[in-house]
């Protein structure tokens, strides 16, 4: 040992103790942060982080429902359905007032059976649009399940703005889904309201008719809603709404038909006008 420390320069072994101090230091800090760090695992999610990035997701939803409301607006339409009864011998205008959907540029629009329902009697159909709704167009009916709910009426045109539809089987409880229509008629033109999806598949006796598979969400409608869109947020129509619970025991109950059923119909009315 006598002859290790003559072989070994002064300084070297001045450097050596000191990193020797400087090693034990280190570890004496990381044993002391130890538990720190096991208890901020990087795995851990971090509370801050994640309200951050709910409060964009939810801004961006915001954010969304005004630029879908405005691109979808020409798509879709007011739907005024007249016939002519005497009441005591007077001339008396009976007036259902609903909403439709441009599905075709050629003049293919649809809606609900029930909204058109009242035409079929020696009656007329109107269609407004948005941006000149003091000009309505004449539609004729092409073809309507009943069952469904279902109508398809179309106008003399080559060049409508139709909407984009999406796929209603992909559908899940809890999205968020935005309604546009034509609530008490034409008074309230293009309305839009936001909800969820409440359920899926629901059933609904109306009338003597039961309406299977619907999509149920909390959205508020009305009357003159019947035939409009409800959609995702990309825009993307996933149903036509229908329905609603008015019993005053219930609130945001209401119903659409899933688009991929509507389309289905609709195509099937266009071919074969049945």
């Amino acid at each position: 040992m006598g002859k290790l420390f003559k072989i070994l320069d002064p300084k070297l072994l001045f450097i050596l103790f000191i990193n020797s101090i400087l090693g034990g230091i280190l570890v004496t800090i990381l044993f002391l942060t130890l538990p720190f760090f096991k208890k901020n695992d990087i795995n851990t999610p971090d509370l801050d982080i994640i309200k951050k990035i709910t409060k964009i997701e939810v801004e961006e939803v915001k954010s969304s429902i005004p630029s879908i409301a405005k691109e979808i607006s020409n798509s879709i339409v007011g739907i005024k359905s007249t016939n002519k009864s005497d009441y005591l011998f007077f001339p008396k205008d009976n007036i259902v007032e609903g909403s439709g959907i441009v599905i075709r540029k050629d003049g293919y629009i649809i809606t609900n059976s029930h909204v058109i329902e009242n035409s079929l009697k020696d009656g007329t159909i109107e269609v407004f649009f948005k941006n000149n709704s003091s000009y309505p167009q004449e539609a004729v009916l092409i073809g309507k399940n009943e069952n469904k709910d279902i109508a398809v009426i179309k106008i003399e045109s080559s060049d409508l703005i139709t909407a984009n539809l999406g796929n209603s089987n992909e559908l899940k409880v809890g999205e968020t889904v935005i309604a546009i229509g034509n609530p008490n008629g034409l008074e309230y033109f293009g309305s839009v309201t936001v909800g969820v999806i409440s359920g899926l598949n629901r059933i609904v006796s109306i009338s003597d008719k039961n309406l299977s598979d619907l999509i149920q969400t909390d959205v508020s409608i009305a009357p003159g809603n019947s035939g409009g869109a409800l959609l995702n947020l990309k825009g993307e129509v996933i149903g036509v709404n229908t329905s609603k619970i008015t019993n005053e025991d219930y609130e945001g109950i209401a119903f659409s038909i899933p688009i991929n059923e509507a389309d289905k119909i609709s195509k099937e009315l266009i071919k074969n006008k049945k």
